[in-house]
This record gives C-alpha cells, sequence and structure tokens, in this order.
C-alpha cells in the first residue's frame, strides 16, 4: 500500500464508487488510502494482521520523529496508528458493493456532518482533555466522547431489540471502530443446505454474538428472491447478547446453486455469508425392491429411507387385497428412515404376487415386488381318496375331506367347477375359503347321480400361489330294489256308506337306502296308513327304508259313491322311478335316461314294482249329513258354534236297524235324539230303526266349563251287515278357546318423528285361537294416530299375525307415554304400552331454509324444493311430493326422517337441505377461524397441544361446544391426551360424542336419529363397530356410500340443535325486545331473525305458518 503523509489534512482522498464508514479522527475505511507527506519513503511497521469477514485488515504504525505529522491532533502520543481494511476486490467495485441511491444520500449526509463538526471545533479554542486511564484504548478515550457527542440517531420504530425490551429508548452509535467489529462473530459464514427437494422451504439460523456494551444494528439483506425473513430483515442487539436470524430458502428446480447473503452491522460494515443449495429431485429410497414370504412369517419389514434435507410425503398404491402396508401414507422427517411393515392377508383373491409403487409428491418414484412362496407340502388333504360305497341312486349323499394348512401363513382355497361335466352332479360347501396357519378345513362333498354307475374322478382346488391339490372320488349306486307284497289290493263290494281297510308290505332288498313317496291326490277316496284307524289323519306321503328293512303299511278306502276302480298305486321311487301309467309305463329304461361322464353303467332291472288296487262298491245303506262334526264354543255368545243337528236317513228299499255307541261319549259334548224316527236307548248305545226313506235327526251339542279341545268317536254299526266291524263312525270334536292379542314387545315404540311429517308404520300382533271371519278394532289415547290398514296372514295352527298400519299426524311437541287397546269381535282384548317422541328439528331445518332464502339468496335449492318450502305449513310434505297415497309410504325406523334412501320422496329434498346449511354454515364461520363445510368436517380430528406437553383430540364439533359453553365443559366431556392404542381411541372418540350430546340433551335439544358413532371418522366408526365389546348380535356394519348420507344427516342435524339450543335459547334470546340489529353484522342476522320469531322447542303450528307466511 502506497502513503503519503500530508501535513494538516484531515480528510483523505476517497475512491469514486464506493462511501466508507467513519472509523477513527483520521480518516474513513476505504478502498485506497493516500496520504502526501514530505516523506519519499515513511518508515512503517506492521503491528498486527487479523482476517475479518473474508478480508485482509491491519494495524498500520507510522512514524513519530517529524514535526508535522499525519494525526490530527498536537499531542503525538494519543495516536500512534491507524485502521485500514483491505478488500479482495480491485477497481471498478464490484456492484454487490454498491449502495442505493437512498442509502448513499444518507452517508453524504453523515459525512458532511461530520466535517462541518470537525472544522468548527478546529477553529475553536483547544481544550485540555487529560484522561488518566485508558490512555492505550480508544474505545475509553476523551477524544471518542467528544467525536460520539450528538452523532447518535434513535432506533427505527419495529425494530426488535435482542436481549431487552421490545420498547427502546437509547440511541445507536453511528459507527463502529475496529476493536467493536472484531468484537462481533457471525457464524456460520458458509451454509450448505445438503440435498432438498424442488420447490421446499429450507430454514436455517445465522448466530451473531455481540460482545460489545453498546447496542448494535443487523441488517440482513440477499440479492435472491428465494430468501426471505419470516421474522424481518433488522434486528438490534443489546451489548454481550447473543442471537440468531431465522432465514428460509425456498428452492427452485433441481440443480446446485450458490448465492450471498449480506449482514449489514450498523451500516459501516459489510459480512458476506455464502449458501450452496443442492436440489435434487423429489425422491425416496427402500432398502429393498423385494418381499418374499416364505412361510415362515406373514410380516416382513421395509424401510423407506429420506435423503433429503426436508420432510416428505408418501403414500403407497397397493391394488391387491392379499398384503397389506401400514402405514400406508405420512411424511418422513428430513435424513430420517420410517420402518413400515408387509403382512399377507389370506383371503378369497388366490393371487401369490403384487405389485406395490411408492408415490412421493403424486409421482411413482420405486416399485416394490410382493410375493408368496409356499411348498405343496404345506397344504394336503389328509384323506386324499373319498369313497362313496353303496350309494341310493338319485338321492344325495354326504362326505367329508378335510384340507390341512401346516404352514405359519393363511392359505387361500377354491373348487375348480369349470370344465369338468361330472361336477354339475356334486356339491362342494364351502367352495371356497381361507384356512388359518397351523389349522384345518372340513369340506363337505354332496353327490348325488342319477343313473347306476360305478365312477372314479378326480377334483381340483386351486390355492395360493396358483397351484393346485386335487382329490380323488370313487364309488358306485346301487338300484333301490323293491319288493311289495301282495302286488294286488282287491277290496271286496262294500256299500258306499261304509269303508274298508287293506294290509301291504314293502321290503327294501337292496344295499343302500330307498325314499318312496306316495301321491294320492287324484284319488281322494285312498289313503296310506300306519294303523286301521278309521279317522287317523296322519296319512303317509313319504316312506324311508334302510337298506334290507321292510315296512307294513294299510290302504284305507271310503268311498264317496257307487264306482268301480282299478289303478297302479302312484309311487315314486328315489324321485326318478315312477309313477307308472299304464302297463307300458313300467319300463326302468324310461326312467334312467341319464347319461354320466367317465363311469361304468351297472345293470338294472327291466321293470319296476308296482302294487294294483281294484275296488267296488254299491249303493249305501244310511247316509249321514256329516261324519266329522267340529264344534266351537268362544266367550262371545254371538260366534259360538255349539249345536249340530245330525241327519241319518235309510237309503236302501227295506227296512234296517242302526246302533250307536256311546260309551267314549263323555261330557261336554252330549248327543241327544231331536226329532224323526223313534230312538232306544239302551246301555251305552242308541238304536234306531228307519223304513226306506225315513230319517232320524239329533242334536250334538258342546257345553264346555273349561278352556280346552274334547273329542270323541261313535261307531255305528248296521244290522243287514252281519259283522262286529263298525258300518262307519262320527268323530264329534269341540274346542272352548279363549282368543288372545299379543304383542312381540310388551312396548311399542313408535318412530321419534318432527312435527307436519305424516307417517305410517307397521306393527305386529299376534293371534290365537280367532274365528276366520272375526273383526279387529284399533284405539288409540292419541288422537293423533289412527289405522289404515289392517291384515291377516294365517302361520299355524290356530294362530295368524295381524299387520296393523298407524297412521301418525302429529301436531305438537311432546314426549308421550299412551296406550294401545286392540280388541275383536270374538272376544279378544288386548291393551299395550307406547312411547312416541314428537319434536320440532325438521322445523327447525324448514325454518333455517326459509331465512337463508329470504336473507342470504342461496341458490343450493332446485325451484320445486323452493316452491315446497313457501307453501302453507299446515299441507304436509307427503302431499308436496306430488300426491302420495298413504299406503304406499311406510318409512322403516332406520331410515326415517334423516335416513331416507335414495328412491324414496323425501330423497331430494333432504338432499337439498344438507346443501344448502353446508353453504349457510360454511359462510357464517361457524367455528371462527377454522372455515370448513360442516358436514364432511364433523368427522375431521384436530390434534390440540396442551401447556404440560400433551397431545389431546378434539374435534370441530367438541370446539364449537367448548367456543360456545367455555373451557368449563371440558371437565364434563373428559377430554384427555390422544391414546396410542385404535381401539382406545375410537372409543375415546365415541365417549366423547356421547357426552356432548347428552350435555346437549340436557339444556333441551331434541335430537331425532343422531347417533354417537355416526358422528365419528368412518375408519374409526368401521373399527369400533368392529371390536367393541357387547352381548347382542353381530352388527352389520354400512358401507361407505350409507355411513356417508347418514354421516351427512347426523352432522346436519347435531349442528341444527346446537345453533338451536346454545345460540337461541341462552345467547340470542336476550335481543329479544331491543332494537340493536343495526350492531350485529350480517352474519348475525339470521339469529336475531331467528330469535325474534320464537321458535323454540315448544314452537307450534301457528308459528310455523307465522314463519313461512
Amino acid at each position: 500500500m502506497e502513503m503519503k503523509a500530508v501535513n494538516k489534512v484531515h480528510l483523505p482522498q476517497i475512491n469514486i464508487g464506493i462511501t466508507p464508514n467513519y472509523m477513527k479522527e483520521v480518516g474513513k475505511s476505504c478502498h485506497e488510502l493516500r496520504f502526501n507527506t514530505h516523506v519519499e519513503k515513511p518508515k512503517t511497521t506492521m503491528l498486527n494482521y487479523r482476517t475479518v469477514g473474508g478480508s485482509s485488515s491491519a494495524l498500520i504504525g507510522l512514524p513519530n520523529d517529524t514535526q508535522q505529522s499525519i494525526r490530527p491532533w498536537r499531542n503525538s502520543s494519543k495516536c500512534k496508528s491507524i485502521y485500514t481494511k483491505i478488500t479482495r476486490y480491485t477497481p471498478p467495485t464490484d456492484t454487490d458493493y454498491e449502495l442505493t441511491v437512498f442509502d448513499r444520500r444518507v452517508k453524504i449526509e453523515r459525512s458532511n456532518y461530520y466535517t462541518n463538526y470537525m472544522r468548527q471545533e478546529a477553529k475553536r479554542q483547544r481544550l485540555s482533555i487529560c484522561s488518566k486511564e485508558g490512555k492505550g484504548d480508544y474505545n475509553v478515550s476523551d477524544e471518542r466522547k467528544l467525536l460520539c457527542t450528538d452523532m447518535k440517531l434513535p432506533s427505527p420504530e419495529g425494530i426488535r431489540l435482542e436481549g431487552g425490551d421490545s420498547a427502546i429508548t437509547q440511541y445507536l452509535p453511528l459507527i463502529l471502530a475496529p476493536a467493536e467489529i472484531l468484537n462481533i462473530s457471525i457464524t456460520p459464514t458458509v451454509i450448505n443446505t445438503g440435498p432438498i427437494a424442488p420447490y421446499k422451504k429450507f430454514d436455517f439460523n445465522i448466530y451473531i454474538k455481540n460482545k460489545n456494551k453498546n447496542i448494535i444494528s443487523v441488517t440482513a439483506t440477499a440479492s435472491k428472491f428465494n430468501l426471505i425473513f419470516p421474522e424481518g430483515e433488522q434486528k438490534l442487539i443489546k451489548g454481550n447478547t447473543e442471537t440468531f436470524i431465522p432465514i428460509a430458502y425456498i428452492s427452485s428446480g433441481v440443480g446446485c446453486y450458490t448465492t450471498e447473503l449480506k449482514l449489514i452491522l450498523n451500516s459501516c460494515a459489510c459480512v458476506l455469508v455464502h449458501l450452496i443449495a443442492n436440489v435434487y429431485p423429489l425422491t425416496l429410497q427402500l432398502n429393498k425392491s423385494e418381499v418374499a414370504f416364505t412361510g415362515k412369517s406373514t410380516r416382513e419389514y421395509i424401510e423407506i429411507i429420506n435423503p433429503l434435507n426436508t420432510e416428505t410425503e408418501f403414500s403407497w398404491k397397493l391394488a391387491c387385497s392379499n398384503f397389506k402396508i401400514q402405514p400406508m401414507e405420512g411424511i418422513i422427517r428430513k435424513n430420517e428412515t420410517l420402518l413400515c411393515y408387509v403382512e399377507y392377508l389370506a383371503n378369497e383373491d388366490s393371487s401369490s404376487t403384487a405389485d406395490v409403487e411408492l408415490l412421493c409428491g403424486g409421482k411413482s418414484v420405486q416399485q416394490l415386488k410382493l410375493s408368496v412362496i409356499f411348498t405343496t407340502e404345506q397344504l394336503f388333504f389328509t384323506n386324499k381318496v373319498i369313497t362313496f360305497k353303496n350309494m341310493p341312486l338319485n338321492l344325495p349323499v354326504n362326505n367329508q375331506a378335510i384340507l390341512k394348512n401346516t404352514s405359519p401363513v393363511p392359505q387361500c382355497f377354491s373348487w375348480l367347477n369349470e370344465g369338468e361335466e361330472f361336477n354339475k352332479y356334486l356339491q362342494v360347501k364351502p367352495r371356497e375359503g381361507v384356512i388359518h396357519a397351523c389349522s384345518y378345513e372340513v369340506i363337505t362333498l354332496t353327490l348325488k347321480l342319477p343313473n347306476c354307475v360305478s365312477f372314479s374322478t378326480n377334483i381340483k382346488f386351486s390355492m395360493t400361489g396358483s397351484r393346485t391339490v386335487e382329490l380323488t372320488l370313487k364309488g358306485n349306486v346301487i338300484y333301490p330294489e323293491v319288493l311289495i307284497h301282495p302286488e294286488i289290493i282287491l277290496f271286496k263290494r262294500i256299500p258306499a256308506s261304509t269303508y274298508d281297510i287293506a294290509h301291504f308290505v314293502i321290503e327294501n332288498v337292496s344295499q343302500a337306502a330307498v325314499n318312496i313317496k306316495f301321491d294320492m291326490s287324484i284319488y281322494p277316496e285312498f289313503a296310506i296308513l300306519r294303523n286301521k284307524s278309521l279317522w287317523d289323519s296322519n296319512y303317509v306321503t313319504e316312506l324311508d327304508l334302510k337298506a334290507k328293512s321292510a315296512v307294513a303299511l294299510f290302504l284305507r278306502f271310503v268311498p264317496f259313491g257307487m264306482a268301480r276302480d282299478k289303478f297302479y298305486l302312484p309311487m315314486i321311487i328315489n324321485n326318478i322311478l315312477g309313477p307308472v301309467i299304464g302297463a307300458t309305463g313300467r319300463k326302468v329304461a324310461n326312467f334312467l335316461t341319464a347319461d354320466v361322464p367317465c363311469i361304468t353303467m351297472i345293470k338294472v332291472p327291466s321293470i319296476l314294482p308296482v302294487i294294483t288296487v281294484d275296488s267296488q262298491t254299491s249303493k249305501a245303506k244310511f247316509t249321514l249329513s256329516k261324519t266329522f262334526i267340529k264344534l266351537w264354543y268362544a266367550r262371545a255368545p254371538n260366534v259360538c258354534i255349539s249345536t249340530y243337528e245330525l241327519r241319518i236317513c235309510n237309503a236302501q228299499d227295506e227296512t234296517d236297524k242302526f246302533c250307536l255307541r256311546t260309551d267314549s261319549l263323555e261330557p261336554p259334548l252330549y248327543l241327544e235324539h231331536l226329532q224323526g224316527a223313534s230312538v232306544e236307548y239302551e246301555r251305552h248305545s242308541i238304536v234306531c230303526s228307519l223304513n226306506p226313506q225315513e230319517e232320524v235327526i239329533f242334536k250334538v251339542s258342546f257345553k264346555p266349563y273349561r278352556v280346552g279341545t274334547y273329542e270323541t268317536i261313535i261307531p255305528m254299526f248296521v244290522k243287514s251287515d252281519n259283522c262286529d266291524q263298525p258300518h262307519n263312525a262320527l268323530w264329534i270334536q269341540g274346542t272352548f278357546t279363549c282368543p288372545t292379542i299379543t304383542s312381540p314387545t310388551s312396548v311399542i315404540y313408535f318412530q321419534s318423528i318432527p312435527l307436519q311429517i305424516h307417517t305410517i308404520e307397521s306393527r305386529k300382533f299376534i293371534l290365537k285361537n280367532h274365528f276366520e271371519n272375526c273383526k279387529f278394532h284399533f284405539r288409540s289415547q292419541l288422537a293423533d294416530q289412527e289405522i289404515v290398514y289392517l291384515n291377516k296372514i294365517p302361520i299355524g295352527r290356530n294362530t295368524e299375525e295381524l299387520w296393523v298400519k298407524v297412521h301418525n299426524r302429529p301436531c305438537r311437541n311432546s314426549t308421550e307415554e299412551f296406550t294401545i287397546t286392540i280388541s275383536c269381535s270374538c272376544g279378544g282384548f288386548c291393551t299395550l304400552t307406547a312411547h312416541q317422541v314428537i319434536e320440532n328439528c325438521y322445523l327447525t331445518n324448514y325454518a333455517l331454509l326459509y331465512e337463508m332464502m329470504e336473507h342470504y339468496e342461496f341458490k343450493s335449492l332446485k325451484a320445486s324444493s323452493i316452491e315446497t318450502m313457501r307453501k302453507p305449513s299446515t299441507m304436509t310434505l307427503l302431499d308436496s311430493c306430488g300426491g302420495i297415497e298413504e299406503g304406499d309410504v311406510l318409512l322403516s325406523l332406520e331410515s326415517y326422517p334423516f335416513y331416507p334412501q335414495p328412491d324414496e320422496p323425501l330423497y331430494k329434498f333432504l338432499e337439498s337441505c344438507v346443501s344448502t346449511m353446508d353453504e349457510w354454515m360454511y359462510s357464517r364461520g361457524f367455528l371462527g377461524t377454522n372455515m370448513f363445510r360442516i358436514p364432511t368436517g364433523i368427522g375431521y380430528i384436530l390434534f390440540k397441544k396442551t401447556p404440560d406437553g400433551q397431545v389431546r383430540c378434539v374435534p370441530p364439533f367438541i370446539q364449537l361446544l367448548i367456543n360456545l359453553a367455555g373451557s368449563q365443559i371440558e371437565t364434563y366431556l373428559n377430554i384427555e391426551s390422544i391414546k396410542d392404542d385404535e381401539f382406545t381411541r375410537s372409543s375415546y372418540i365415541y365417549n366423547l360424542y356421547r357426552n356432548a350430546l347428552k350435555f346437549l340433551i340436557e339444556l333441551g335439544a331434541s335430537f331425532c336419529c343422531v347417533a354417537a358413532e355416526y358422528l365419528m371418522p368412518y375408519h374409526m366408526y368401521n373399527y369400533y363397530i368392529h371390536h367393541r365389546p357387547r352381548e347382542d348380535a353381530e352388527e352389520e356394519v354400512m358401507n361407505i356410500t350409507d355411513w356417508k348420507r347418514s354421516h351427512e344427516y347426523n352432522g346436519l342435524e347435531t349442528f341444527l340443535q346446537t345453533e338451536q339450543t346454545m345460540l337461541v335459547r341462552r345467547h340470542i334470546t336476550n335481543l329479544q325486545g331491543t332494537d340493536t340489529e343495526q350492531d350485529y353484522p350480517t352474519a348475525g342476522t339470521f339469529e336475531t331473525a331467528y330469535a325474534r320469531r320464537g321458535i323454540a322447542a315448544s314452537c307450534v303450528p301457528q308459528q310455523c305458518e307465522e314463519l313461512i307466511d
């Protein structure tokens, strides 16, 4: 450096382009400093050398051996050195060091002020400044005190002072001495971001330590727009404190970038901080590219590595249901590794491989191949050959095969029923399924072959991993060889008024079971019985015979008139052989026509066994008006059938006598002579002689004294028969019943419905011992209920179901407990207790919609719905849906009123209600700063951090209650820290919603069909329903579509009732009677109008008409 001293020159020559800061009284810190003296080569000595901010600086000592010195003061011992700074740049000056026009003007003004001050001081009388201490330290010299007088400016407003209060009352020095600059350390000087993702924010801090006693100002500037300062560009740092400046770098595209950050200290010194940014593509890495399940475990682990210096979101794209990856999505912190597990799930999908994509930023970054490797020895049939020995023809035979899984992994199986014609005769249960690890599955095989064959075939089952397991089926089908004795049943000639019974035996001589069915519908005079009883009604219609067995049967013949019949007894053997019609129909080949593949035919007989029946009847001797007499006695006298007139007439051409044996006739059944021919009463008998075409009338009466059924059989003997066998018999039956009407439940619960809604509900009652023409009457204590339809359905002997449709037309808010009375014309009577809740939740929806259309002009509702809303409130919604008939509207309990199905008439109307309420809630900002749509947002789960560091789960609806009711409700709701276990967390959310609904109900809210589980997020609802412990039957879980609709309607009604209860009843009702509408913004217009109209839980239809009109 060239230096020439000039006597009495206070200001040096300054290079144009850089305005140096004032350092000491000898000059400025500049690029080049020249002094002119008459000394050609002044003697100088380098005293110290330091590096500050990447630039070289030095203290230069000057000679003190002449009277004329470059020092401005007379006393030469006070200043012995000057400070110079050597920059790394040479002219022309780098543009980064040039100041702005404003900064240059400020520096010039300060320089002029300093120059004028020094000139004025030089003209004044020299003051003798003495200092006893600190002669060697310029920071504490008297000259510094003098120079710094009035050289201070107040700190700018809004600059934060580190290490002290925000309100600054001190002044900041304008210049920094060399020692002060050395006492300021800035770290780091080079910042390397490392690998970061494109268009991500990278945060870093620059630490500044001020070891001086005075306050300094630090201004950070950058030429690049992607360097931002979250807390501002300027800071004030108190003495002997350390602070940092937070800086954020927003990365751009992929590449390597460098830039410089300037830190200006008190506008007199500049320190450069270099930033190196390496922007890598957004990517994640897996520690393996393939996961194979070998059968030892069903779970494997993989690692997702985030090599970037920023947080990165990820998700998996998995289309196969056989595998499960957890977690499926999330965020990986910078430079960290996330451990995920892959689990193999055996289900109906038999796929053993899957390709999974790892998505990052919506793009696939890496693929993971999943495969399952199992050996055939791990899944097999314990009995590889199933034998069907001596199968009956055309009858199903069951057998079982055990499929065993010895691997620790669940296995899928499925029966391959394609391409095999033999399989149409085979049924397999289950056809497909999953075998748990180290377990087995019992497979039931049902085989039914319609021909006599010997077979051997294989069936296949597909397993996990495209493998198959075979099972061999062997067996033979036995022809049902049946012998009948006798083959011809010949009835003797009998009168049409009597009966006859024949005996025959059926024997099964084959090695297989036989099934025989009798179809006697075309021959009503004949019946097959197991005994000789005349009045046995247990007819044999189907007979099962085991191998090598026989059975004796009876054929009863009760003629209806004079006739001659000869036929084959209609029998069907094994549902395939028979019935035989005509002589040519006995060929077995006519019935065994099925062609079974892969078999060997077995020889069968040529004709079928048959029974030939031959009967002949003559003219009846005595005719009876009825042989079976059924009497009925009930409490109502007008419906009793307790007497009957029995007429017996002699149909012969000659006089004959008959006898009625009354040995078994006992009270309350009575038989007495009424009129006609005379009768003789002998011991336990009634004897009567009738001339040709003469009749006698008997009175059969039933006089019971207790409830029950009484019956008797009175044999009838005819003198001309000359035998001990009864000619005919009378069967008298009397029943004394008490008709009953019962309900499946002890209490009837009618659905809770809103006002102005008409519904039709069905209820079932059980009837016993009622007449067919019985008439019923329904009476209810509620005037709003009436019966619109009654229907009876027989379900058993003397038992019927009575279906009642009740038309509900509520007209007031109430919680009713009333009685229902059902009576019938035959004396039945039943009184039941019923419950029903009538509320105004739908009316609240009605009012909200009308207010929105009037004040906010939302266009969500269709024109038809708007016209419906503007109709008078006395018209029902059923009428507004197009004149629907009462019989067509039957809304189930679980779907109405806030859960209509898409095909129901109120579905579109309620959908428009949800849409409109959604927009209104959103525009009003129901939760303050949390703006989100209510039906979809009620299931969100928010996390709130408490002062003690715990994390609590606060859903938006719960946050709403806290905002409205105050923080004291948190104790009532029992808000706790979030749980790690999934079931505990879902149970906690369920109890949170349940307590919230209970809280609102205690304040007067009336919820119609709101359930706490439908306010939960879908995944929590699904988990809670599946895993909650309960004693009742397993509940069917909704699918995502039905749950979403129920979730929206539950959310709608919940917020409506919360609005009504918390705001209208407790807060907004205070506005009634005051004229303060102008104090409320537009968002509060609805509350004021709503409160002034007086819509509350006790509203009545008149208020509805006033509201809607």
